[in-house]
């Protein structure tokens, strides 16, 4: 099977809610879903990994600004469904059976930094990837559902700890 998956995201919103924090909105599900969606049909002819991530904040939702701004430089970020954080990764990474570690540590050093150590006081982010090869995708709907659908937690502290 092409999909690993790892992690899970709580935090329940309306679909599609953009989220106001100091410095503007994050985009909302119809904005990603457009970004996502564009992407993989520009790729659909080329064998590329993707990843979409699931970053869900819990209590501290209105940090979501500062994560989203943390992640986007590594690509499109905007609110899923369940009102996590969601964020395309079609960049480089290393080859091999482990070539995800080193994405996923990256997005959680970057949402620790975005977070400016909360999680010390309580806050546990949730972190979920799936990782597919751009060729065999039909569209965002696979990946979205194998990601909300999983069920096991991984915190930023078992990400440290991996």
């Amino acid at each position: 099977m092409p999909f690993e998956v790892m992690g899970e995201i709580t935090g329940k919103r309306a679909p599609g809610a953009a989220m106001r924090t100091g410095l503007g909105a994050v985009a909302g599900w119809a904005e990603l879903q457009a970004e996502v969606e564009c992407s993989l049909l520009a790729l659909r002819c080329t064998h590329l990994r993707v990843s979409l991530f699931a970053v869900g904040l819990g209590t501290q939702s209105r940090a979501g600004g500062a994560v989203a701004r943390a992640l986007a430089a590594l690509g499109p970020v905007g609110r899923l469904p369940d009102g996590s954080l969601g964020l395309l990764y079609l960049g480089p990474r290393p080859c091999g059976i482990s070539s995800e570690a080193p994405l996923v540590e990256t997005v959680r050093r970057r949402v620790q930094a975005a977070l400016g150590g909360a999680e010390r006081h309580g806050v546990q982010p949730l972190i979920a990837a799936v990782h597919a090869w751009s060729d065999e995708l039909a569209g965002v709907g696979a990946l979205l559902q194998l990601l909300l659908a999983w069920e096991t937690p991984l915190h930023l502290a078992d990400l440290a700890a991996a």
